[in-house]
């Protein structure tokens, strides 16, 4: 039997964590119809967000090599309970995770046969942050990490935050892009060293600064407006 490796790396995640709610349709109904699924035992749950699954993939990548950190909102329903056991199951710390007295984030999927598939995400603990920011012992996590993964799954003053007033020269900041934002609000263009994604409205200045310390940017969906430039980071430029 092999030693235990000692992690090497620590990684920090802050984001978003969902129940995923699958539901496997033929076709979308039309306004005010009514119909069945396409599958009797569809409407499974599943753990996900985009926050969760960046920490179970570093982690199983990483395995024993690093140390993932989960900084997230919990719900306080089931489906939370359900989300800290599969975390705490990957060997992912969340010991610095939050919980609000709200349901825990939702996506409800709804699938077609050829593979098609809507989205509704409903924010809940997600959205929850505390209004005074996240604190000084998440902070201090975030310093003594090597790496930081963000998306836009929870309010864009967390992501703010942590990038802004916590990040050190050595920290690799890594931003899943993303168009998911809170209700009733439109999406603000991201722009950062790699790409910028055309999503429309403002852009105040915290969040451009916030922007400039990003280091790597990822959009996975081709049917997002991208633009990709070479421009060199601000902290590459002395």
């Amino acid at each position: 039997m092999s030693a235990s490796v000692a992690p090497t790396k620590v990684i920090t995640v802050v984001g978003s964590v969902n129940a995923d709610v699958i539901v496997e349709i033929t076709r979308f109904p039309k306004p005010g119809e009514t119909m069945a699924a396409r599958k009797n035992d569809t409407g499974y749950v599943l753990p996900g967000g985009k926050g969760a699954n960046q920490a179970v993939a570093a982690k199983r990548l990483g395995q024993d090599a690093v140390k993932v950190n989960f900084i997230g909102v919990f719900g306080n329903d089931a489906n939370a309970g359900m989300l800290r056991k599969v975390m705490e199951r990957e060997n992912i710390d969340i010991s610095q995770s939050l919980e609000a007295d709200v349901p825990n984030g939702q996506a409800l999927i709804f699938l077609q046969a050829d593979g098609e598939n809507s989205i509704i995400i409903i924010g809940g603990s997600n959205q929850a942050w505390p209004e005074d920011g996240v604190g000084e012992a998440i902070a201090a996590t975030v310093r003594n990490s090597d790496v930081l993964l963000l998306q836009r799954e929870v309010p864009d003053r967390i992501n703010e935050e942590v990038s802004c007033g916590l990040v050190s020269l050595t920290l690799v900041v890594v931003l899943e892009v993303g168009v998911c934002h809170s209700a009733g609000t439109r999406v603000r263009p991201v722009m950062c060293d790699a790409l910028i994604l055309f999503g429309a409205s403002h852009l105040n200045y915290a969040f451009f600064v916030f922007l400039c310390l990003i280091d790597y940017c990822l959009c996975a969906r081709v049917s997002w407006v991208c633009l990709l430039y070479t421009s060199p980071s601000p902290r590459d430029r002395g």
